[in-house]
């Protein structure tokens, strides 16, 4: 039987510590509501995007740093009641999910959890349904009609590609 030479156990070594501090780090994302909203003093927010996209919003609709500043204590005030029903929300479909992998399946359990969830759920789309309206009262006629040219551009982009996916397939 061949031996490992020892710079193969210490790269083989390193793949292992990596690709666990990489599971670890997924998991870490996808627990902490923190990084779903992110955390302006430690800089962490869910994969930048939502940074990119605050900031292209706030060039083309050319808000002031009034608007702007409204526009942060706006979600600041919000963040305080999505944030609970986020990581209950998290907690029940945690619960949802052990209820299945337990050997002994109990189906009203399951559906118990999943009509927890719904309310949940509703209450969430409420509260991210004041933040839009409470985000939109600060922006003019102006700045409204140019967010929904953006937003039809946007839609009718994932429109064609989807398309080209469609038919790459």
């Amino acid at each position: 039987m061949k031996t490992i030479s020892s710079f193969n156990k210490i790269l083989l070594t390193l793949a292992i510590l990596l690709t666990v501090s990489f599971a670890q780090n997924i998991q870490a994302k996808t627990d902490d509501p923190e990084t779903l909203f992110g955390n302006e003093e430690k800089g962490q927010f869910h994969h930048r995007r939502g940074e990119r996209i605050k900031a292209f919003l706030a060039e083309q609709l050319g808000l002031s740093d009034a608007q702007k500043a409204q526009i942060k204590e706006i979600r600041q005030n919000h963040k305080e009641n999505i944030k609970p029903l986020v990581e209950e929300l998290r907690a029940k479909q945690k619960e949802l999910r052990q209820s299945f992998e337990a050997d002994n399946y109990n189906e009203t359990l399951a559906a118990q959890k999943i009509s927890e969830m719904s309310g949940v759920k509703a209450r969430l789309i409420g509260e991210r349904l004041k933040l839009k309206k409470d985000l939109l009262a600060v922006l003019t006629p102006e700045q409204k009609t140019k967010l929904e040219q953006l937003k039809d551009q946007f839609k009718s982009r994932r429109i064609e590609r989807m398309k080209r996916h469609h038919n790459n397939l």
